[in-house]
């Protein structure tokens, strides 16, 4: 079991220099951005990183590269549905 807190402030020290409790942000830090109220509708991976095309919050479609996607966008996720269309969610039940 992961803390998942600590798993964020891992990912802000190191992508975007934000220290925490947990840890000094990282000297070579990148940077992230985060697009609330936006739609991933693609994304494209070449050797220069991956290429993402979304809609934003105002409904303008753009495009944004970076060095990585991540894909945590819940159980109804729009990027696992792109990379594996045919993989649906079933009920899986109550564990009692």
């Amino acid at each position: 079991m992961r803390s998942w807190d600590l798993v964020y402030f891992v990912l802000r020290a190191n992508f975007d220099a934000i220290s925490s409790d947990y840890l000094p942000s990282a000297e070579d830090a990148g940077s992230a951005k985060y697009e609330y109220g936006s739609n991933v509708t693609g994304f494209k991976v070449d050797d220069q990183g991956v290429t993402v095309q979304y809609t934003d919050r105002d409904k303008k479609q753009c495009t944004m590269k970076g060095d990585r996607l991540f894909g945590a966008d819940g159980p109804s996720s729009t990027i696992r549905g792109i990379l594996v269309p045919d993989v649906k969610r079933s009920y899986a039940g109550y564990v009692p």
